[in-house]
């Protein structure tokens, strides 16, 4: 018994720092929390820190893995959706996003902050996210071109980082002032918007 505490009181600072740290990295950014903040909130000695994850880099380089394997899952589970539509498809990449969003409100800010001011902990796995979602728009567009939905006279890739803007930036300020239901209805018209620029039937 006296073993078993010992091993849940050793991993207690540890499972702290990652509960108490992303809202300071998030807010504050990287280089801007310090490393007494990130002890004092999480009510732990500094050293730990170095302890458990070799220094704030490496306390930030995890807390970013939690927050983005779980959206390239999600983003894997959309690419493999061949039996709908392209519009449908892209209605679903929005919505799942979206919904991914909600749920871990930290994650767009840490988004934004590695966009602007990128880190050597971010760049790779906010690479990769950036990239699998721009590649997954671009799939669609070019299904939506070939099957004939879609015009063929428009640039694949400014639609897409066009799409990506709208999903991971603008609807989310939009949504932050309307009721929470309302994204179930407005997310196939922001795509229907979206899409008419290029839609074969707007021709």
């Amino acid at each position: 018994m006296q073993f078993f505490l010992k091993v849940v009181n050793h991993l207690l600072p540890q499972k702290r720092l990652l509960k108490t740290s992303p809202p300071l990295f998030a807010q504050k950014g990287f280089d801007a929390v310090t490393i007494r903040e990130l002890s004092e909130e999480a009510n732990t000695n500094c050293s730990l820190i170095s302890y458990y994850f070799g220094g704030k880099k490496g306390l930030y380089a995890t807390v970013l893995e939690k927050q983005f394997e779980p959206a390239l899952e999600t983003l894997s589970a959309i690419s493999n959706t061949y039996h709908l539509s392209p519009r449908e498809r892209l209605q679903l990449f929005a919505k799942t996003i979206l919904s991914y969003q909600t749920k871990n409100p930290l994650f767009l800010q840490f988004l934004c902050n590695e966009s602007t001011l990128p880190t050597s902990s971010g760049q790779f796995i906010v690479k990769q996210y950036l990239t699998q979602s721009l590649q997954i728009i671009h799939t669609i567009l070019e299904e939506g071109v070939q099957s004939g939905d879609f015009k063929s006279n428009f640039n694949i890739d400014y639609a897409g980082l066009a799409l990506y803007g709208i999903i991971n930036f603008h609807a989310n300020s939009l949504f932050a002032a309307l009721p929470q239901h309302w994204d179930e209805t407005l997310i196939p018209e922001l795509i229907d918007l979206y899409l008419y620029g290029f839609a074969k039937n707007s021709e």
